[in-house]
């Protein structure tokens, strides 16, 4: 087992870049300096797989910082481009982190395993629905779906919201056919003891989310909640005002807010949530 490292040579300097890329001799093209599969497992496929976007991730970093410094009249070294990777990599924004995961999510091959599956399909709708919480996915009607608009209340607040349905939110539904109760999602299967359902489903799809993370060598777990985080920090890193992104989320807020917000259009909540889907 050995590690990727990368090798800048400029001006007649060789610099060496570590990485924390664990790959053994046989999972690596030497010629065409590519990582293969061997034929392994599924979960050591996942991993080079996971490892391979990594390596495409920092190169495309290098690429940008070298073409950044080639403008520069006054020429640059070798320990120049060193010194912005890791600077580069400290100052990473949530919204490259996250469109990372949630791209790995979208490309995960889970048919193995139907929870996992779920889970997965469970974590990405709740992030194209501008971070719904769970509780509200699970009681989501089929009849607030109509005319490509999701209309419901939040159960915290009791705030109505308004969502442009995209084809993304459809396909998950699609995915798992009607469901045999008035509910959209086959969160709650019938409806006997309701909340109990919501809650061991919650319980389930967090441990399994908790496990799809170790699959994709994540530095931390992910959870139902970190969808609806991540929605409203890549928003705001995308320059969207916070007036939008709190009425998008249907949030609270102090009076004077909550007037303002009260006149926003919800078109421009809906553009903004297409932006950032189009986005990952």
């Amino acid at each position: 087992m050995g590690s990727i490292y990368y090798q800048v040579i400029h001006g007649r300097m060789v610099r060496q870049i570590s990485t924390n890329y664990k790959i053994l001799s046989s999972e690596w093209n030497q010629q065409e300096e590519y990582i293969v599969d061997p034929r392994s497992s599924q979960n050591r496929f996942s991993i080079l797989r996971n490892t391979w976007e990594k390596i495409k991730w920092d190169q495309e970093r290098l690429h940008k910082i070298i073409a950044s410094l080639d403008k520069r009249p006054t020429g640059y070294t070798a320990d120049e481009i060193v010194f912005q990777f890791h600077q580069n990599a400290k100052e990473q924004s949530l919204f490259t982190f996250m469109q990372y995961i949630i791209k790995q999510l979208k490309l995960q091959d889970l048919s193995y395993d139907t929870s996992l599956d779920f889970a997965r399909d469970m974590f990405l709708f709740s992030f194209y629905t501008r971070g719904m919480s769970f509780i509200d996915m699970a009681y989501l009607k089929k009849k607030d779906l109509h005319n490509e608009v999701l209309i419901y209340r939040r159960r915290k607040t009791g705030q109505q919201l308004f969502i442009r349905w995209e084809k993304c939110m459809q396909d998950i539904v699609d995915k798992y056919g009607p469901t045999p109760t008035e509910y959209l999602l086959p969160i709650i299967q019938h409806h006997k003891e309701e909340l109990k359902q919501y809650r061991n489903a919650l319980h389930l799809i967090n441990h399994k989310l908790r496990k799809i993370s170790k699959i994709l060598e994540l530095p931390s777990h992910i959870t139902m909640y970190v969808a609806r985080h991540s929605w409203a920090s890549i928003a705001k890193s995308q320059n969207i005002p916070i007036g939008v992104i709190s009425e998008g989320m249907g949030h609270n807020s102090e009076s004077t807010t909550r007037i303002y917000l009260a006149s926003l259009d919800n078109s421009i909540i809906d553009k903004a949530n297409r932006m950032i889907i189009n986005k990952i």
